[in-house]
Order: structure tokens, then sequence, then C-alpha cells
């Protein structure tokens, strides 16, 4: 494997890749993130993506309940 390091800032989600390596062009590269300060990740929580969060249990369980019956 060969390695290069430089420092970029990370703008919209983007690392630009400076000139000098413009030859990694459509290459498969392993990208390592160093960042001088500590940046919190989200937590995925499934039951806020599902929107489960706002509703009650009984809510949930007789929705799962209807959704099964109609795969039969």
């Amino acid at each position: 494997m060969y390695a290069i390091e430089f420092e970029a800032e990370i703008k919209n989600n983007v690392i630009h890749i400076p000139v000098d390596y413009q030859n990694l062009n459509q290459a498969h590269v392993r990208v390592i993130v160093l960042t001088q300060t500590m940046q919190r990740a989200e937590v995925y929580n499934p039951k806020e993506f599902f929107g489960a969060g706002t509703q009650s249990k009984q809510d949930c369980d007789t929705y799962l309940a209807e959704a099964r019956a109609g795969w039969n």
C-alpha cells in the first residue's frame, strides 16, 4: 500500500485532494481522518427514524399487528 499525507479542510462533507496528487483520480483509497478536536457523531436512533419515539408502545404494537395481518 502506498501512503501519502496532506492537510485539508472538510467543507460540506468534501475533502479536496491537492493538485500534487491528481493521479489519484478514480482510484480506490483508504481514508483515515485525524482531527485536532473530538467531533461528536450523531447516534442513529431507529425509534426517531421510524417515528416510534413519539408513539406509545400500544400504538406501535397495534400498527405492527395490523401490518402483519396484511402480509398473508
